[in-house]
């Protein structure tokens, strides 16, 4: 009764439609529906139950792209992992074993937040970290009511020697990041965030070519994340044009319009127009992104730094010191912030700007800026 009526509350309560609202959003972002999130997550526990019984280490990942359930029958495997929760649900609440109906229900509940309705990504191997401790707990339980002892010692260094050997394997995959995302593409070759990764990788490793090529894999598969279209208008700007670039990005912004951050894609225009010094129309852009997502911490430092070396120093430091108040941890903006303290100081400019004194407290305290190095 209490449950049904958490639901209800939820449902009709103000707070419960933010929070149905705030998920739907989450979804926007996603390449999943939450229907489809909550029929594929059944067969992502049995899979992760398939890891601890079956280590081999090349079906470790860390960069999934689990494949998805799209209804009850597609696969066909969804309806009989559904069924296996569902029995182990009852098999938690009728074993008359206590030990076993504790930690059989303790594993479905740990894994309940991440396996719900909430826009996550679908799996991660590091989710069962806690949810382990039950199964080792059901395990530990089983070789002790296990009848022929004398076959323990020797079940115990087999699977010690399988999987001492299966580790070193596995270490060899964690040899660097690169083996990482080898191991991940090969696994799935269409996962965006694996080849993503992997053309960072490939720019700091200086091979250009190769790391071109996953780009252009990332942008095949048409991914709703902002990062993929502003690597690649890097690429336009170096090879062809700043202009090219421009144009590149302002048709993302017409066609692509469940992109996830087009704040970015606008910041990342205002960038590229002052680098071309065309400040009329970077201004523009700026002013755009910052409409678009007012509490973006670049977005501020660096529309104040335009402003700021573009003459315009109360606004140019207003920007910047809203920046350093949405969090006070980023360097960048401490440095500016403290270097734009510094010259206007120089310059004798701070007895025309009496709204600066006001930005300079914050809750009844002075910014504790550091001195910049120069």
């Amino acid at each position: 009764m209490a449950f049904f009526l958490l639901i209800a509350i939820l449902i009709f309560s103000p707070y419960g439609f933010n929070l149905f609202a705030s998920i739907e959003k989450g979804y926007r972002v996603k390449d999943f529906t939450m229907w489809e999130r909550v029929l594929t997550e059944p067969r992502v526990i049995f899979h992760y139950l398939s890891l601890i019984f079956f280590p081999y280490f090349k079906r470790f990942a860390i960069n999934y792209n689990y494949p998805l359930s799209h209804s009850l029958i597609s696969p066909f495997t969804t309806l009989l992992s559904i069924s296996g929760i569902i029995l182990l649900t009852i098999f938690a609440f009728v074993c008359k074993r206590k030990y076993l109906s504790f930690f059989t229900g303790f594993f479905l509940i740990a894994l309940t937040i991440e396996n719900s309705i909430w826009p996550l990504d679908i799996a991660y191997e590091h989710r069962m970290y806690f949810p382990m401790v039950a199964i080792s707990a059901i395990i530990g339980y089983l070789f002790v009511k296990f009848e022929n002892k004398k076959l323990i010692p020797a079940l115990i260094i087999f699977l010690i020697a399988i999987n001492t050997i299966n580790t070193f394997m596995r270490n060899t995959q964690y040899k660097n990041y690169t083996t990482i995302l080898k191991q991940d593409l090969r696994l799935y070759p269409n996962n965006v965030r694996a080849l993503y990764n992997m053309y960072s990788m490939k720019l700091k490793e200086k091979k250009g070519k190769e790391a071109i090529n996953y780009l252009k894999k990332c942008l095949d598969l048409t991914p709703n994340v902002y990062n993929v279209y502003a690597s690649y208008a890097d690429y336009l700007a170096g090879t062809e044009s700043t202009k090219s670039a421009i144009e590149y990005l302002k048709k993302i912004l017409e066609t692509k319009k469940d992109l996830d951050k087009p704040h970015l894609i606008m910041w990342k225009i205002a960038k590229l127009y002052e680098k071309e010094n065309n400040q009329k129309k970077a201004l523009k852009w700026y002013s755009n992104a910052m409409k678009k997502h007012p509490s973006s911490i670049k977005i501020r430092r660096d529309f104040g730094l335009f402003l700021f070396n573009n003459g315009n120093y109360y606004y140019g430091y207003l920007n910047m010191a809203k920046a350093y108040e949405l969090d006070n941890y980023q360097p960048l903006t401490v440095y500016y912030l403290a270097k734009m303290t510094k010259i206007l100081k120089m310059q004798d400019k701070f007895q025309f700007f009496s709204e600066f004194y006001k930005l300079l407290y914050q809750k009844g305290k002075y910014y504790n800026l550091p001195e910049p190095i120069f």
